[in-house]
């Protein structure tokens, strides 16, 4: 039953964050700032936050984990990092659709990969789903890839 929970608890999680993410979009986009103090302001609030966050829990719990666990929190660290970097620039030189889109592929990716590194096989179901997002992400985007013609005369 435990399992079962943590699953519940998990997809909670997921889709809270999906909640909250889907409004970073067009609130970049009001603040009409450069990309650069964006990333800057972004980045910095979430590094406090987090600081917070684990100071409290380090005070309140002996079992808080280490704010950076070895050379594996690096590698994510930096990851994220470089991932925060192309959020924000796509925000920027891409449509809002586009860019959402492309972010559907995130799904599609941690599947790929957890087949190849963990050996979680997916099934025969999200495979198909997968490949089913493969050509409606090709049709969406397929337009803006390439040379605009209509400028061209």
């Amino acid at each position: 039953m435990s399992s079962h929970n943590d699953h519940q608890r998990g997809l909670l999680i997921t889709a809270i964050g999906g909640l909250t993410l889907t409004v970073d979009i067009p609130l970049i986009r009001l603040a009409d700032g450069e990309a650069w103090t964006i990333l800057l302001l972004r980045t910095g609030t979430t590094l406090v936050a987090t600081l917070i966050i684990w100071a409290v829990w380090r005070s309140l719990s002996a079992k808080a984990p280490q704010l950076i666990p070895g050379w594996s929190g690096l590698i994510v660290a930096a990851l994220y990092g470089l991932g925060s970097i192309a959020f924000i620039t796509g925000v920027y030189n891409t449509s809002t659709a586009n860019l959402v889109f492309i972010l559907a592929f995130t799904t599609m990716f941690a599947a790929l990969l957890s087949w190849l590194f963990l050996k979680e096989r997916p099934r025969p179901l999200t495979l198909a789903a997968l490949a089913l997002m493969i050509v409606g992400v090709t049709i969406i985007v397929g337009d803006s890839v390439g040379p605009d013609i209509s400028s061209a005369t």
